[in-house]
C-alpha cells in the first residue's frame, strides 16, 4: 500500500490490464504473474497525479509503457514520479517473446505537505516552508 494514494485516478481504456478497486492503482495483465505476449492495454489517467511505482519489469526494449511520450522498459524504477494529467493515457504493450512480472503503479497527490513525512528537500529551500 502506498500512502496518499489518490482514488478514482485510473481506469482502463482498453486491453487487459487492470485497475485497483478504488481506481488509485492499475497494473499488467495477470499481475503479479507474468503478462502474456501480444498483449496491449491503455490506461485512462482521470485526475492529475504523480505516479509512484511499486514494480516496474518488462522486457527490456521490446514490451514498452508510455508516459507524456516517454518510453520505458526493463527493470527499473519505470515512469516514478511522473506527472500526469487528467485527460491523458498511458499505454503499453508487448511483443511476441518473452514476458516479466509486469507492473504495479499507483496514483499519488502531488501535494503531500499534512505531515506525512513524505516530502523531502534536497539540496536548496523551499518558499513553503
Amino acid at each position: 500500500q502506498i500512502a496518499n494514494h489518490l482514488p478514482g485516478t485510473f481506469s482502463v481504456q482498453s486491453g487487459p490490464c487492470t485497475v485497483s478497486a478504488d481506481g488509485a492503482c492499475f497494473f499488467s495483465p495477470n499481475y503479479p504473474a507474468n503478462y502474456d505476449n501480444s498483449q496491449s492495454c491503455t490506461i485512462a489517467v482521470n485526475q492529475a497525479a504523480k505516479l509512484a511505482v511499486g514494480q516496474f519489469y518488462v522486457e527490456e526494449g521490446y514490451d514498452m509503457m508510455y508516459v507524456n511520450g516517454a518510453a520505458y522498459s526493463g527493470q527499473n524504477s519505470g515512469p516514478d514520479g511522473e506527472a500526469v494529467a487528467a485527460g491523458t493515457s498511458i499505454s503499453w504493450s508487448s511483443d511476441g517473446s518473452v514476458t516479466r512480472c509486469g507492473f504495479a503503479i499507483c496514483g499519488v497527490a502531488h501535494d503531500t505537505h499534512g505531515g506525512s513525512g513524505a516530502v523531502r528537500l534536497v539540496g536548496g529551500s523551499s518558499p513553503l516552508e
